[in-house]
């Protein structure tokens, strides 16, 4: 196991540095771990930068597969923007035409809501026969496109945030929970030095955002993830991911 310089014999001198960049040993697989590397309950097994474990992909997202997880949701987003532009124009006009023929109402004949889409029997019986009209397929992709690339596009976000920090979903849920183990302690300590008739409320840290041990900067940071070359990180070729990094000190300051 690449342990990244250290070695069994010395980590109990170096137990003065802090965990998250420790290597660590794992009681489930009974093995060294490098830093920045988490046991998977669903995989049953050690992943290196683990983000999380992906139900759609039935598996953990780490170090080797982050940038695949990472354009796929921004291809999809992209997908989604896409469509949504092709038919945003013919979507108002059904919706124009519906309410100029039969008025503003919450359920119209079908009793299917808003879009008066017909039952979803009655879609399937027509797919399979017929076809469906084309005002009925724009009623129906429309609105899951653009639910599907709002939710993608907030879920994307989210991850570019991430990458700017340079932290994976897992240790920004270890950080906020740091936080807010510390508001506890601060409320205990503040409940212990008032008396009943003191109302006592919890201070905000002054650190909101702890600063990940594994931030580089954001362009770094980037390349860390996406890789070092600018002109294929968001192309879908592959690119080897760059070494980990593993910083030499920690710097909790944000």
């Amino acid at each position: 196991v690449n342990l990244y310089g250290f070695s069994k014999q010395n980590l109990a001198a170096i137990s003065t540095t802090p965990s998250l960049v420790l290597p660590s040993f794992c009681q489930k697989c009974g093995a060294w771990r490098p830093p920045r590397c988490h046991h998977c309950s669903q995989c049953n097994r050690c992943v290196l930068q683990m983000d999380h474990h992906c139900p759609w992909v039935n598996n953990c997202i780490g170090y080797n597969n982050y940038r695949t997880f990472f354009l796929t949701v921004f291809y999809l987003t992209i997908g989604c923007i896409y469509g949504v532009s092709l038919l945003v124009v013919p979507f108002y006009e059904q919706i124009q035409e519906q309410i100029a023929e039969h008025g503003w109402k919450l359920f119209y004949s079908n009793n299917t809501g808003f879009l008066d889409l017909p039952t979803p029997w009655t879609m399937f019986y027509l797919a399979c026969t017929t076809g469906l009209e084309p005002g009925v397929w724009i009623k129906l992709v429309f609105p899951l496109m653009l639910g599907a690339g709002i939710t993608l596009g907030s879920f994307g976000g989210f991850h570019v945030m991430q990458i700017w920090t340079g932290r994976t979903t897992l240790e920004h849920k270890v950080m906020l929970l740091d936080l807010q183990d510390e508001a506890f302690v601060q409320l205990q300590n503040n409940n212990n030095n008032s008396n009943k008739y003191t109302c006592t409320k919890i201070v905000k840290p002054k650190n909101t955002r702890p600063k990940s041990p594994f931030d580089q900067g954001g362009i770094a940071n980037f390349r860390q993830a996406l890789g070092s070359n600018f002109l294929l990180c968001l192309l879908p070729v592959h690119v080897a991911p760059p070494p980990p990094f593993v910083p030499t000190k920690y710097d909790k300051s944000s």
